[in-house]
């Protein structure tokens, strides 16, 4: 067991560096989504990912920064199908300049033990449509989900974008980028064994939700500008 602390959507909030300063935790798992913000100007925004980078960077081994599709929006930017909502023209390609430089820092999941974690959750039902689409290509070893996951996105990103209507889209299952609540929570789409930790849906708090011995927890309060650290979900994995 290693004691992990998963830092919710940030976009732009700096909370973290007081949290990670003492070094209290064995690893810090960042959810993504760590531009755009209602009120925070483009300079505190991009400070704030280039003091992430740069954490990263001194502490490769203990940090993991996963992307949000806020995120991919900026690394790929002006192809439409990562397009979301917010998007600020002004740092955009200061942005872009940022994210493609420093890709290979980010992933796509991190998985420990039977616990997966993604910006926005891996469905049962999209999942069957990714292998489906992808199975002379990539194939998954046991159940390194993370693994495979990782491996689509440095072949083929724009497969783990898919928009289901409940975030406005045209797919019937929305990807580990866009997945919503109301998808992980319907019926039959849950995938037995593995328990998972999201960000990307907004929360009042820490929302745990059990699927008979797994679980599945959504960890962004950073939407209601907490600021007082229950947006950090401190575990031990």
């Amino acid at each position: 067991m290693s004691s992990t602390c998963v830092f919710g959507d940030l976009h732009g909030r700096t909370h973290w560096q007081k949290e990670v300063k003492n070094d209290l935790y064995d690893m810090n798992v960042f959810l993504g989504d760590y531009v755009d913000h209602w009120t925070y100007s483009d300079e505190t925004i991009i400070d704030n990912l280039n003091a992430l980078i740069n954490y990263k960077k001194k502490n490769k081994d203990k940090v993991i920064l996963l992307l949000g599709n806020h995120d991919l929006m900026y690394m790929f930017l002006g192809e439409s199908q990562f397009k979301c909502s917010g998007f600020r023209s002004s740092y955009a390609v200061q942005l872009n300049q940022i994210f493609r430089e420093n890709r290979h820092l980010f992933q796509a999941s991190y998985q420990y033990g039977d616990t997966l974690l993604t910006h926005a959750g891996l469905s049962k039902k999209f999942f069957n449509v990714l292998k489906e689409r992808l199975s002379d290509k990539i194939k998954l070893e046991g159940e390194k989900y993370s693994e495979y996951l990782n491996e689509v996105f440095r072949n083929v990103p724009n497969y783990l974008s898919d928009v289901s209507h409940y975030r406005g889209g045209l797919k019937e299952h929305g990807g580990i980028f866009w997945a919503d609540m109301k998808e992980h929570l319907s019926k039959n789409n849950h995938i037995k064994g593995l328990n998972q930790i999201v960000g990307h849906q907004p929360v009042p708090s820490i929302t745990t939700i059990p699927f008979g011995e797994d679980t599945f927890t959504w960890a962004d309060v950073g939407s209601h500008d907490c600021g007082d650290g229950n947006d950090i979900y401190r575990v031990s994995l």
